[in-house]
Formats: structure tokens, C-alpha cells, sequence
């Protein structure tokens, strides 16, 4: 399967395939990066196809997704996926910005605090001395908290990765990308509803 989506990305590549003003390299491991949500969600959904939910009302509330905001999200995916590095973008993802938006895009739903975060970085001088040390922690302890640290220093930018230099914030964006335990729950729970009970609808009761 990982050959087979590297030759999907390197045969079709082009600048406005999947994410606008990434290189393929960016675009081919963030495929990577899906696949491990994948095999991280995997043994959850077969434990529920084992033990299926007993809430009669719960596959029906996943489904709808129109009136549980799903598809508004997706809309809103799509979207920053299509403009991720055009000048429509540009302004929202300056400096520290990337890490909200990580955050943002992660757990499709905002956090708090990234304004206050943005401004104490602004007050910070870190020398290459610091960096360097951010990123050794991150490489030893590879965990949301030291992602976030190093981005807050040296965030990844867009069609700059090319080799060593660049990897590290890159890897810990992706760090911060993957889906913590709460949330992969949510996303097996949604596969499984829309798998084996795709024609549920949502409670008679949930509109009135």
C-alpha cells in the first residue's frame, strides 16, 4: 500500500493536486501520516464491530451529518486544504499562527489561548543554541507538548521540505496532526455507524 501511494502522488503530482503550493514530498508523507491514523482508529472499530454500541440513538446522530456539523467541518477542510499556501491563506498562517492552525485542523474544533501564545513567542529571542535543544527533546520525547514547543520555535512552512534541515518540524507538525485518544474514538465510531448502519437517520426528536 505505501508504494502504491507514493506512485499515486509521484505520477499525478501537479501544483494544484490536494494541497495548493506544497511539494510532493509534503503532500506524500501527509498520506503517510493518514494511513497511521488509520491503523491507530483500526483495532477500535473492530472491537466495535465485536460489541456493537448499545445506544439505539447513537449511529443516528452520527449519520446526520448535517445537523451535527460534520459536513460544514468537511466544507471548511476541503477549503483550507485548497488555499493552504495561496495569498488567500497567507495571512492566516504566519509565524506562530501554524500552530492553531494545526490545532484547529487536528480536532476539527478550535482551542483557546492561541493569540496569548502567539504574542509570548513575539516577546522571545531563540537562538539556533535553543532551537537545537527544542529539537533534541522533541526527538527524544516525540509528544503533542514538544511538537508545539518546537513549532512554537521553528515552524514548518509550506514547500520547504527537501532533506535533513527541514525534517524536524516537519515530523513534529505531524506529531501535532495526529489524533489523540478521545478523538480517534470519535473517528472509529463515525467509520463504524456510516459502515454498517448507513441508513440509520437521526432521532425523530432531535429538530423538534
Amino acid at each position: 500500500m505505501t508504494l502504491k501511494v507514493m506512485a499515486y502522488f509521484m505520477l499525478n503530482d501537479r501544483p494544484d493536486f490536494f494541497e495548493q503550493g506544497l511539494n510532493t514530498l509534503e503532500k506524500l508523507t501527509h498520506q503517510y501520516h493518514m494511513h497511521e491514523i488509520y491503523a491507530a482508529a483500526a483495532p477500535i472499530y473492530r472491537k466495535m464491530k465485536e460489541n456493537p454500541p448499545s445506544d439505539p440513538e447513537l449511529c443516528g446522530c452520527v449519520n446526520d451529518i448535517t445537523g451535527n456539523g460534520i459536513l460544514i467541518e468537511m466544507a471548511n477542510i476541503a477549503r483550507q486544504l485548497q488555499y493552504f499556501q495561496s495569498r488567500r491563506m497567507s495571512r492566516r498562517l504566519q509565524n506562530d499562527d501554524l500552530i492553531c492552525y494545526i490545532r484547529s485542523y487536528r480536532s476539527y474544533r478550535g482551542y483557546g489561548g492561541c493569540g496569548r501564545r502567539k504574542r509570548d513567542a513575539e516577546k522571545v529571542e531563540l537562538d539556533e543554541a535553543m532551537i537545537a535543544e527544542l529539537e533534541k527533546e522533541y526527538l527524544a520525547n516525540p509528544t503533542h507538548e514538544t511538537a508545539y514547543g518546537l513549532l512554537g520555535a521553528k515552524p514548518w512552512k509550506g514547500n520547504t521540505l527537501v532533506g535533513a534541515e527541514q525534517w524536524v518540524s516537519y515530523q513534529a507538525m505531524l506529531t501535532a496532526s495526529m489524533l489523540e485518544q478521545e478523538e480517534l474514538n470519535d473517528f472509529a465510531t463515525f467509520m463504524y455507524c456510516r459502515l454498517n448502519q448507513p441508513n440509520t437517520d437521526h432521532p425523530k426528536e432531535l429538530f423538534v
